[in-house]
């Protein structure tokens, strides 16, 4: 298990401004977003992080 110091659940627009406020200042930041089934995939898959980016 791994010690972060803010976890995020959701990675909408939301989300996303919440973690990169939270790594801005200096924060260990992870986001928790749930896979969606996609038409363009086998399976689910990233949605709305697909083009987040990665503030570990």
């Amino acid at each position: 298990m791994e010690d972060v110091d803010v976890a995020v659940v959701g990675g909408g627009p939301a989300g996303s401004s919440a973690a990169e406020a939270a790594a801005a200042h200096g924060a260990d930041t992870v986001v928790l977003e749930k896979g969606v089934p996609r038409a363009d995939r086998a399976g689910p898959g990233p949605d709305s992080t697909d083009a987040a980016p990665n503030w570990r």
